[in-house]
């Protein structure tokens, strides 16, 4: 039982509620998939005024096809379901690189399925994001990670797969049809992380400009083989992988990538340095400089950190990535974690804010994870179209021999309608009682319960050991 209160997720109860930030980017002439994220009663229908020319809106709720031409277009979505309906306009930015405009909602592989992962393994995974409501809260990337390479060959001479995935165009297609993207991976270098054997996007000689422990960058370049091959497929999503991360050879790739056919997400793994920030949030749409996720309180402290240290560079259409987020069980193993911990981990994903990818075999999730995740109101302060990273607003610290280490830090994130959010940290292991001044009288709502605590100009906040809180003041 968790400190923390949680709201339990009913995606599919109540008048239809639509949960997106108001904003979706695509580049023109380039396909363009979209699924409204709706909450409400079944069945709820969809109509659209002010579509540009070029798209269509189903009846599941996915806008798709090509905008030919730049601008931005603001469409008026209403759904509908016999108890009412709900009404709000979205705004396409139909520009060159204009891509995840919000942090990523979705899932990758690695976690769950590590080098077991196969077709039949992501395609039950979108299965259960589209029937069990997942999708209603705007998950929607489902991402390949490695061990799906087999060799080098096919009609581009690009990396094609192995028996695993025997057919990647059927995969993209699955997913495109539930409105969902499809992401995939690879690294510049010859071999690829995960096992032995996986091609990458070079070959021939080693590069000695780049060395590494997978045998360096080749001199014989195939990116453009793979992004061709991956255009054919269907993919919308690049999780590019290497150590360290260099500019030159993440170069070669965005170019390719800018020139395809379809959108692609780009993401760089593993090691982005940080003196070259700029350059990092500027051209690619999320980057990595940090441990991978575990189910470990120390390594969710580093994670911490490096938001801390990097959440400044985040903005519109480019997030600093804190890898998947791991809930209930770890590797097929009970998390290690404690509920208030995985809440934790939530919290600062959202207000930082940092793209959310679930590492879950979803077949494993109960009711505390489908509250963790499924949580609107939390999501929207991840998905708020400002896209304006948490600051450190008020610290408390100090080492007691007797009664441990106090250690609470409260972050405060403006949100796009001139409200804001206070997220309460307990790092310590302490419980901790503090009241946090909000000026004139305020309303306040626990985002994760769900509650309005009653309006005041001051906010009484108790903690506990390695918990978070998270409040919406007006």
């Amino acid at each position: 039982m968790s400190f923390t209160k949680l709201a339990p997720s009913r995606p599919f109860e109540g008048k239809p509620r639509i949960n997106w930030s108001g904003i979706y980017g695509a580049s023109p002439k380039k396909p363009l998939i979209y699924r409204i994220p709706v909450l409400g009663k079944p069945p709820v229908t969809f109509t659209a005024e002010n579509l540009p020319q070029g798209l269509t809106l189903n009846e599941k709720g996915i806008i798709s096809g090509t905008v030919e031409e730049a601008g931005n277009y603001d469409v008026t979505v209403t759904c509908t379901n016999e108890l009412g309906s709900d009404t709000q306009t979205l705004t396409l930015e139909i520009e060159n690189t204009h891509l995840a405009l919000t942090p990523v909602l979705g899932f990758g592989s690695w976690n769950s399925f590590n080098d077991k992962v196969t077709q039949e393994d992501m395609m039950r995974t979108a299965r259960i994001f589209d029937e069990e409501g997942y999708a209603e809260y705007g998950y929607a990337y489902m991402n390949i990670d490695s061990t799906w390479q087999g060799y080098i060959g096919g009609p581009h001479m690009a990396v094609v797969p192995n028996s695993k995935f025997p057919d990647m165009k059927g995969y993209c297609d699955y997913c495109h049809e539930l409105g969902f993207k499809a992401g995939i991976y690879s690294s510049p270098y010859k071999w690829c992380w995960g096992g032995s054997g996986l091609p990458g996007c070079t070959c021939g000689e080693t590069d000695p400009k780049v060395l590494n422990l997978n045998g360096g960058v080749g001199s014989d370049h195939r990116e453009q083989n793979n992004v061709d091959q991956w255009d054919e497929w269907g993919f919308d999503y690049l999780k590019y992988d290497w150590n360290f991360v260099d500019i030159p050879t993440c170069e070669i790739m965005r170019k390719c990538l800018l020139n395809a056919k379809r959108d692609y997400v780009y993401s760089l793994s593993v090691d982005c340095h940080y003196r070259d920030a700029a350059y990092w949030s500027k051209n690619s749409q999320l980057w990595r400089d940090g441990p991978d996720s575990s189910d470990e309180w120390d390594t969710l402290m580093a994670l911490f950190s490096t938001c801390d240290k990097w959440s400044k560079f985040d903005s519109k259409g480019h997030f600093f990535d804190l890898d998947v987020l791991e809930v209930i069980k770890c590797r097929g193993v009970e998390c290690r974690l404690t509920e208030d911990e995985q809440i934790f981990a939530y919290s600062f994903r959202a207000v930082f804010p940092a793209p959310i990818l679930i590492g879950n075999r979803m077949e494993d999730l109960n009711e505390f994870a489908r509250a963790l995740l499924c949580n609107e109101e939390i999501i929207a302060v991840n998905q708020d179209r400002l896209c304006q990273p948490a600051v450190l607003f008020r610290a408390y610290q100090e080492q007691n021999a007797a009664e441990g280490c106090r250690n609470v830090r409260v972050y405060k994130k403006l949100l796009y309608d001139g409200s804001y959010c206070l997220a309460v940290f307990n790092f310590g292991d302490t419980e901790d009682d503090f009241v946090l001044e909000l000026g004139e009288q305020k309303t306040v709502r626990d985002l994760w319960a769900k509650e309005d605590l009653p309006a005041s100009s001051t906010l009484t906040v108790h903690t506990v050991s390695h918990s978070a809180k998270v409040f919406r003041i007006r």
